[in-house]
C-alpha cells in the first residue's frame, strides 16, 4: 500500500536496563536486585503504537510494575500510572506479558524477583 504508514515502536524506559537494549534480542547488562543476585534480560517484546492514538498524533507514557518468576517469565503485571490515561495501557501490558529473563540466583536457586519497574514511553518522531 502506498499510503501505509510506517510503524513506530515506542521507547521502553528502564530502572536498571540502557535504552539499547530495545531489540528484541540485545541481552543488555545484568539487573543488580535489591536482596542479591541478578536478573538478565533476554528478550523484549516492543509493545504496538495504538492506530488510533498514531491517527489522533498522541503521545504518552505509562509505568508498569511487574514480578519475574523463578523461570524468567513475568507476573503480576500490573499498570501504575500511564498519560493520557487508559490510551496506551492494554498494548503495554500485553507486550510485558510476553518479556522473558534470565532470573537471578540466590544460594544456586532461582529466585522470583519482585515489583521490578519500567516506564514504556509512545513518542511520534517528526
Amino acid at each position: 500500500r502506498p499510503d501505509a504508514q510506517e510503524e513506530i515502536v515506542p521507547e521502553i524506559q528502564s530502572t536498571g536496563i540502557p535504552s539499547h537494549t530495545l531489540q528484541i534480542w540485545d541481552k543488555g547488562p545484568p539487573i543488580n536486585v535489591l536482596g542479591g543476585g541478578q536478573l538478565l534480560p533476554y528478550l523484549r517484546v516492543q509493545p504496538r503504537y495504538p492506530n488510533r492514538a498514531l491517527s489522533r498524533g498522541q503521545e504518552g507514557f505509562v509505568d508498569i510494575m511487574f514480578d519475574v518468576t523463578e523461570y524468567g517469565a513475568t507476573a503480576n503485571i500490573r499498570v501504575l500510572y500511564s498519560e493520557p490515561k487508559g490510551v496506551f495501557d492494554r498494548v503495554s501490558l500485553k507486550a510485558v506479558e510476553q518479556w522473558k529473563y534470565k532470573p537471578r540466583h540466590v544460594d544456586g536457586e532461582p529466585a522470583r524477583t519482585y515489583e521490578l519497574r519500567e516506564r514504556i514511553r509512545f513518542t511520534i518522531e517528526q
